[in-house]
């Protein structure tokens, strides 16, 4: 029973303690008072008690109110950078060292003394309870002074939990996001009471300035928080917050919303978090995401433009992969680019589709052209387009698929065959690894996964055609570039190399011409 006692009051949080503290004022004060009415000479004498017992606590709280004010003031006048100046001079002005309740305080501990001799019975038990009260007050002043000197971080929570449409508010706000805050607990509770009140502010549809002012502390200076904060391993991350408010300003279309648009605010925290989530953290981040498009996968249009930004973003910053393996391998299955996926008609593998074709015909053309105008011997190997096709086109065979994509993709242009033979290869020229355990051969395992792959590439061309037709030839095409390649195969017997470019898009034209056939008859 006494290890309960002692545990509830000293091992307890500050609130509890709070709330312990004036449960025990009560009986003192209680015992105080029947002690004083029956011991005291006369009542008389009340008013000089009344008196003493305000002095003793203003005694008390002076010294304390020196103590605080002159820390911070201290610290302003040195030109100290300390974290949450602004917001701590607003919390201890209206919070801590409440000036009106501090002069409503005096008013009620001193005015019964000034009245008491010549009031009767009656009236005197008015004025001792309005002296209680007085004396309560005092007393929480104090005790929010010692709570700000121990542990600063309650008052703070408490001023900001209730939102106070002011600059002031602003002010504070903005003093907690520029804070480089280093307990991972208390910046998890900056944003949780951060959060609920963007959240009210939204469910309310109350658009205005304060609302555009207030989210901006925070998306202004996103780069002062850690992306392991906001990626946070707990029950609701940060970031998970932050993906729904980007939802919810994307989705609000109607016209009494039309004046509520914020997406703008948050698209670059998004940005952020995922190129920082490059360096490392690839798992927690793609998992994230990952739920939150899950969530909302009846939302075709949001769920498109969500991934198309989220691709845009990760094909411009490939080269900050710190490890290409483990971020691939973190790269939902379900997001890959394959003939399943896309036959499940989700949304996400076919924005992929569309995306990479865009990306890597761009990049197609640039390097041929590069190899044209003939720069250091040759255009470089493209390292980015290869990976991405390696990756992305996860079941295909990823030589052969390349080849395909360098047929379909180069310009359009006299010579176009010619150019195709003399250009360096600059991606996709890595097949894909086979590993074998018990009684296979790697060898079979290896052909078994070369004919797939193959498979798989005719495949993934009729999902190729729906979206873009226009760049498969016709079969008079095919059958005039073979043509054009079966002569430069008598041109080129001497030269291993351009002879094996030749043989491969051969290859490709068969490939072709047994998908366009195929077409046809359906």
């Amino acid at each position: 029973m006494i290890g309960k006692i002692r545990a509830l009051l000293f091992e307890a949080k500050i609130l509890q303690k709070e709330v312990i503290f004036f449960i025990s004022e009560g009986i003192f004060l209680a015992i105080f008072t029947y002690l004083i009415f029956n011991n005291a000479n006369s009542l008389s004498d009340m008013g000089n008690y009344f008196h003493n017992v305000n002095v003793a606590l203003f005694t008390i709280l002076i010294p304390l109110a020196i103590a605080v004010l002159s820390d911070y003031f201290r610290d302003k006048r040195n030109g100290t950078a300390v974290n949450y100046s602004e917001l701590d001079l607003i919390v201890i002005i209206n919070s801590v060292f409440d000036v009106k309740l501090i002069l409503i305080t005096v008013l009620l501990s001193y005015l019964p003394s000034f009245f008491w001799a010549g009031s009767g019975f009656f009236v005197k038990n008015l004025l001792l309870i309005i002296w209680l009260v007085g004396l309560g007050i005092l007393v929480k002043i104090i005790l929010d002074f010692i709570i700000w000197i121990k542990n600063p971080y309650y008052h703070r929570f408490r001023f900001l939990d209730k939102i106070r449409e002011s600059n002031e508010y602003i002010l504070a706000w903005d003093s907690v996001w520029k804070a480089k805050e280093n307990s991972k607990h208390n910046e998890l509770k900056f944003f949780e009471i951060f959060s609920k009140n963007v959240n009210i502010l939204i469910k309310i549809d109350k658009p205005n300035i304060f609302f555009n002012e207030f989210l901006r502390t925070f998306t202004n200076q996103i780069q002062n928080r850690e992306k392991d904060i906001l990626l946070y391993w707990g029950k609701e991350s940060p970031f998970e917050k932050i993906l729904e408010w980007y939802y919810k300003a994307e989705t609000l279309h109607d016209e009494r919303r039309q004046g509520f648009p914020f997406d703008y605010d948050i698209y670059p925290i998004l940005e952020y978090v995922e190129v920082q989530s490059f360096d490392r953290s690839y798992s927690r981040y793609l998992q994230l995401v990952k739920k939150h498009l899950d969530k909302h996968s009846d939302d075709i249009e949001y769920v498109e433009n969500f991934f198309s930004s989220f691709l845009s973003i990760l094909l411009l910053n490939l080269n900050r992969i710190s490890s290409e393996l483990t971020f691939w391998k973190s790269y939902p299955e379900e997001w890959k680019i394959n003939s399943n996926n896309l036959e499940s008609e989700k949304i996400v593998p076919i924005v992929a589709l569309r995306e990479i074709i865009l990306w890597s015909e761009r990049r197609i053309a640039d390097g041929f052209l590069d190899s044209q105008l003939g720069t250091a011997n040759g255009l470089s190997y493209d390292s980015e387009l290869n990976k991405v096709f390696y990756y992305l086109f996860s079941d295909t065979e990823p030589i052969s698929w390349a080849n395909i994509f360098s047929f379909l993709f180069y310009p359009d242009s006299d010579g176009r065959i010619e150019g195709l033979i003399n250009t360096k290869r600059f991606f996709g020229g890595m097949g894909r690894f086979a590993m074998s355990w018990g009684g296979n051969s790697v060898e079979s395992k290896a052909e078994a996964q070369y004919k797939n792959g193959l498979s798989e590439n005719k495949k993934m061309l009729k999902f190729m055609h729906r979206m873009i037709p226009v760049v498969f030839p016709s079969k008079e095409d095919i059958k005039q570039d073979r043509g054009i390649l079966l002569g430069y195969e008598s041109e080129y017997m001497d030269d291993k190399n351009k002879l094996s470019r030749i043989k491969e898009y051969i290859f490709v034209l068969e490939v072709l011409e047994e998908f366009i056939d195929e077409a046809n008859k359906k």
